[in-house]
């Protein structure tokens, strides 16, 4: 019987040795031990033990942008007082989620949006304030009391829902519909057709604490429907 094993026989682990002479073992590499269809994927050939891939894992899903599992899970903050158009709410969750928006994405787009919206309405509020003194400056004193005719043909023509359309897109402060409707309330003859449409049933405008004339797209006059 021989004095030394050969290379290959059981009872002494093949390998290199270590500084004391010892035979070490040689375990396979951690990419040789997944299995043969992702061994050689350009995503993990640079990871040469699992902790590491496990890290890298990790780190990623903090950059993945996971969306609610359904819109309406979304969560949009509406500042006090503000008044939101909830058709259009909901459609916004819905295209959110569509385009795979994370809660945060969403927020962050909404609020957004409601700060552009907040600053053209007050630009639309700054551009109708300067049509209606355009109209002050023009008419002058006369001013209350041309804007009284102008209401009268109002009344006369505009039904409830025209009225109502006048008074919240603000064309009612629209300097050209105001002298339109004035020209109208000019060749109304009081004698023949009142605000009530008939002879005689004409109806008191209404007027500010101080006796003017007012004209509010809003309200019907007495009288009208």
């Amino acid at each position: 019987m021989e004095d030394n094993l050969q290379p290959g026989a059981t009872g002494t682990p093949t390998g290199n040795t270590n500084a004391d002479g010892a035979a070490a073992v040689q375990n396979p590499s951690f990419i040789e031990s997944l299995p043969e269809d992702i061994r050689g994927h350009e995503a993990i050939k640079n990871f040469d033990s699992a902790e590491k891939l496990a890290r890298a894992h990790l780190e990623t899903l903090g950059k993945v942008v996971i969306p609610p599992e359904s819109a309406d899970k979304y969560e949009i903050t509406i500042p006090d007082g503000k008044q939101v158009n909830r058709e259009f709410l909901s459609g916004f969750k819905t295209w959110a989620h569509e385009a795979g928006l994370s809660q945060k994405q969403a927020e962050t787009l909404a609020a957004k949006y409601i700060a552009f919206e907040d600053a053209q309405i007050a630009a639309y509020s700054k551009a109708a304030e300067a049509q209606v003194n355009a109209v002050k400056i023009e008419w002058g004193d006369k001013f209350d009391a041309n804007v009284a005719i102008a209401h009268k043909a109002v009344e006369q023509f505009c039904t409830a829902e025209d009225k109502r359309y006048l008074d919240e897109s603000g064309l009612g402060n629209n300097p050209t519909l105001v002298r339109m409707f004035y020209k109208i309330g000019l060749a109304m003859n009081d004698d023949t057709m009142g605000v009530g449409g008939r002879k005689g049933e004409g109806q008191s405008m209404p007027k500010t604490a101080g006796g003017v004339p007012q004209l509010d797209f809003s309200q019907s006059m007495p009288g009208t429907k």
